[in-house]
């Protein structure tokens, strides 16, 4: 059925088995985090992302501007050009959002 009609289960397994689609592997540890993550910087190709089996945890999604370059401040007056794009979280409801520590680590200083 397509969209619209209340069930979803043929668009979102379209979407699963495209060769377009990033899929936010849960289980994978992101730079050494519980965080389950994908980034893609943006081309001329279209990129799904899919992110699976969110019970009671949270995503983030930041998707930038198609083409626009911004300036990264790093410390030492070093500036870096970033070619913008997709970034995707699946942040586990537990440990990240119930143990402080984790959170820290694992949530605040991976988007920092």
């Amino acid at each position: 059925m397509p969209p619209g009609t209340g069930n979803w289960a043929d668009f979102f397994d379209g979407i699963a088995a495209s060769a377009d689609t990033l899929t936010v592997m849960n289980g994978e540890r992101y730079l050494g985090t519980f965080t389950a993550a994908v980034d893609s910087t943006f081309s001329t190709n279209k990129v799904n992302v899919l992110v699976e089996d969110l019970y009671g945890c949270t995503s983030l999604i930041a998707v930038s501007h198609r083409g626009k370059h911004y300036i990264v401040m790093r410390t030492h007056a070093r500036a870096n050009t970033v070619t913008l794009g997709v970034f995707v979280t699946h942040f586990w409801e537990k440990p990240e959002f119930s143990e402080d520590s984790v959170f820290q680590s694992d949530v605040i200083d991976l988007l920092e």
